[in-house]
């Protein structure tokens, strides 16, 4: 396992702070209309990520919501901030497949 700042890097964790947590998102989601929960939705996913970088939480617990996103990034478009989801969903599918 890397030490906090590699994880840290490796996750994207300073583009998790471009998201205010607007819920524009939501309805773009596909799995969070699907599952209806805020795990399954693109602003849950960086919150879990933003959390499993700081060793808040462990990376098992991103497994199950990072692997049920599509990958469709219908969010993209409709956030105002810009948030760099593909980019923060990428590095967390590389360092869960690391570990």
């Amino acid at each position: 396992m890397s030490n906090p700042g590699t994880l840290k890097e490796r996750m994207n964790y300073e583009k998790s702070f471009d998201c205010v947590q607007c819920g524009y998102c939501l309805p773009a989601c596909p799995t969070y209309e699907t599952m209806e929960t805020e795990k399954h939705s693109p602003r849950g996913r960086i919150q879990l990520m933003k959390l499993a970088a700081e060793g808040k939480i462990g990376l098992e617990e991103l497994e199950e919501p990072v692997g049920k996103c599509l990958g469709c990034m219908a969010c993209m478009p409709v956030c105002p901030t810009n948030v760099q989801y593909d980019q923060m969903l990428e590095g967390a599918k590389r360092v869960i497949e690391d570990t």
